[in-house]
C-alpha cells in the first residue's frame, strides 16, 4: 500500500491490518496486487461492499463466496419468448435471443397498434457488422433541441435506459459467451446517430420536434435499417456547395452559456485553425504516425489470479463529466449519459455499472471492440503561414471517454506514484504551469550555486542565451556560448 509503513510477511497479520477500520480506509483500491498475489491474498473490488472493512479474503473460493453474496449481477427482466412461454429469472433454461430481449424491453415502449419488426431489424444489424464499417460523414446532431421538448427527450432516455437493461439482461442469462450481445451493443453506440441525425434540405418535409418523434417510434419498432439509411444519407455542412462556418466567438458564446468559461476564453483567444484534410496533405498526415509495432513475441499473458471489476461508482465520474464537448466518431456525446444519470430512471444506475464493468474487463463482443479503439480524427494548423505543420486530434467514442476518465480519476494517486520520478506534475491541476516553474526554479537554482563557485554558467550567459535563442539558429547560439565560455 502507497506509504503505509506496515512490514509483515505473514498472510493472517496483512490480513488483519488490511481489513481493519483505521488502516487504508480511502486507499484500499490502490493495494499492490503482486504483493497480495505473493501472500495468496485476494481482493473483493467493489467500490460499494456492504461488509467493509472487510475487502480481503485468504482463497479464492472465499472471494467468489463473497460476491456471489454480497454483489450479483443486477436482476435480469422477464423475458417473454414467441408462442407465450416466459423465461423466469435465473431459470436454467435457453438463453434469450437479442430479438426476444428487445421484443420485451424496447417494443413494449412502443404505442398500442404498432408493428414488431425487431427480427428484421436485428438481422440487418448482424449482417451489418459483417460488412467493412463506414462512419457517418456528420457529427453535429440535434441533440440540443431535446431541450425544447421535455416529451421527446424523456421518451430518447427510456430507449437509452431500456436498451442498457436489454444488456444488463443477455449478460445475466448467459454468462458463458458474449456473442449474443453485439447487436445491443452496436444499438447503445448508435443511438444517437439514429435519432439525432439531421436531415438534408431533400428529407426535410417536416419541422425538427415531430421528425424526433416519428424517429423514436420508428426506433421503438425495429426500424433499424430506415433510421440507419436516412442517417447515413446526410452529409456534413464542409462537404456541401455553400457550406456553413462557425466562428471562434459562437463556439465561445456557447459555451460560456453553459457556464464554462474557461473553455470560452479559450475558444475565444485561439488562433489555431481546422485544417482541410485532402490529397496535398494527406501524406503529411500519414508521417505523423509510426507503423505499428510488431509482435516481438512474447508469450501471452497469463490469466487474473482472481475476477477484477471496475473500481468507483461510475455514475458519479458521468455527472462530473464536463458538458457539451465534442461528439465522436459515431456523432455519439457525452451529455446523453450525463443527462441519463439525472433523470432519475429506476436500475439505470446499476445497470450502468455493470455494462461498464463489462468494459473494464473486456467481456465484449469482438464486432464492437473496434469502436474502443477507432477515433475520429482531425488536425490543426500550428502555424498559420505553413501548412505543412500540424497537430493530429484523435475524439473517441463517449464510452470510451467516459471510463477513460474515470480508470484515470480513480488510480490518479498510483498512477503519479509511479510516473513522478521521471515526470513533473502528475495528478496536479495547471500541471503545465507547475512543470514551467518547477523547472525554472530549478535553472535558478543551479546557475545560483555556480556563480557563488565562480562556475559557468555565469548568469551573465543565461541572460546572452535567452536573448539570442529567440533570433538567432541554434548554431548560431552554439557557437556564442562557445566563445563566451572559451574567454572565461
Amino acid at each position: 500500500m502507497p506509504r503505509c509503513n506496515h512490514v509483515s510477511h505473514n498472510q493472517f497479520e496483512l490480513l488483519k491490518h488490511l481489513n481493519s477500520n483505521t488502516s487504508h480506509p480511502t486507499t484500499l483500491h490502490l493495494a499492490d496486487r503482486s504483493t497480495c498475489i505473493q501472500h495468496n491474498i485476494f481482493q473483493c473490488c467493489q467500490h460499494n461492499c456492504p461488509t467493509l472493512p472487510t475487502r480481503f479474503f485468504r482463497t479464492l473460493q472465499e472471494l467468489h463466496q463473497h460476491n456471489t453474496t454480497h454483489h450479483p449481477p443486477p436482476t435480469p427482466s422477464t423475458i417473454t419468448l414467441p408462442h407465450s412461454n416466459i423465461i423466469e429469472p435465473n431459470a436454467p433454461q435457453t438463453p434469450p435471443s437479442p430479438t426476444d430481449i428487445a421484443t420485451t424491453l424496447i417494443f413494449s415502449l412502443s404505442r398500442p397498434g404498432a408493428v414488431n419488426n425487431w427480427s428484421s431489424g436485428i438481422n440487418f444489424i448482424i449482417e451489418l457488422q459483417q460488412q467493412p464499417y463506414v462512419p457517418p460523414d456528420f457529427r453535429n446532431t440535434w441533440r440540443r433541441h431535446l431541450r425544447h421538448r421535455k416529451r421527446n427527450k424523456f421518451n430518447f432516455q427510456l430507449l437509452q435506459a431500456a436498451i442498457l437493461r436489454s444488456l444488463s439482461t443477455i449478460y445475466a442469462t448467459n454468462t458463458d459467451s458474449n456473442d449474443n450481445t453485439s447487436p445491443l451493443w452496436w444499438l447503445l453506440l448508435h443511438l444517437e446517430m439514429l435519432i439525432l441525425a439531421p436531415t438534408t434540405t431533400a428529407q426535410n418535409n417536416n419541422t425538427i420536434q415531430p421528425t424526433i418523434s416519428d424517429r423514436i417510434t420508428a426506433f421503438q419498432s425495429g426500424n433499424i435499417q430506415e433510421l440507419y439509411e436516412t442517417a447515413m444519407s446526410c452529409n456534413r455542412l464542409s462537404t456541401n456547395t455553400d457550406p456553413t462556418r462557425r466562428s471562434h466567438i459562437e463556439t465561445a458564446q456557447k459555451a460560456a452559456d453553459s457556464d464554462q468559461m474557461k473553455i470560452a476564453v479559450n475558444r475565444a483567444c485561439t488562433t489555431a485553425t481546422v485544417a482541410k484534410i485532402n490529397d496535398t496533405n494527406i501524406d503529411i498526415v500519414h508521417k505523423l504516425y509510426p507503423p505499428p509495432v510488431i509482435n516481438p513475441g512474447h508469450p501471452p499473458r497469463p490469466p487474473p489470479s482472481q475476477p477484477f471489476c471496475l473500481p468507483g461508482d461510475i455514475c458519479q465520474t458521468i455527472r462530473h463529466t464536463t458538458p457539451h464537448k465534442a461528439t465522436g466518431v459515431n456523432a455519439d456525446s457525452t451529455d446523453s449519459f450525463i443527462d441519463l444519470v439525472y433523470a432519475n430512471i429506476p436500475q439505470v444506475n446499476d445497470d450502468l455499472q455493470y455494462i461498464f464493468n463489462q468494459i473494464y474487463i473486456n467481456n465484449i463482443p469482438q464486432p464492437i471492440k473496434h469502436f474502443f479503439s477507432d477515433v475520429y480524427l482531425f488536425c490543426l494548423h500550428k502555424d498559420p503561414t505553413d501548412a505543412s505543420k500540424l497537430r493530429p486530434l484523435g475524439i473517441p467514442t463517449a464510452m470510451r471517454r467516459i471510463i477513460a476518465r474515470h480508470v484515470a480519476q480513480y488510480f490518479k494517486p498510483k498512477f503519479a506514484d509511479y510516473l513522478l520520478p521521471f515526470n513533473f506534475a502528475v495528478g496536479i491541476p495547471h500541471g503545465s504551469a507547475t512543470v514551467i516553474n518547477a523547472i525554472q526554479l530549478g535553472i535558478e537554482k543551479y546557475i545560483s550555486n555556480n556563480n557563488n563557485k565562480d562556475y559557468p554558467p555565469h548568469a551573465q550567459l543565461s541572460s546572452l542565451i535567452y536573448q539570442t535563442c529567440s533570433t538567432t539558429s541554434p548554431a548560431s547560439n552554439f557557437s556564442i556560448s562557445s566563445q563566451h565560455l572559451s574567454q572565461n
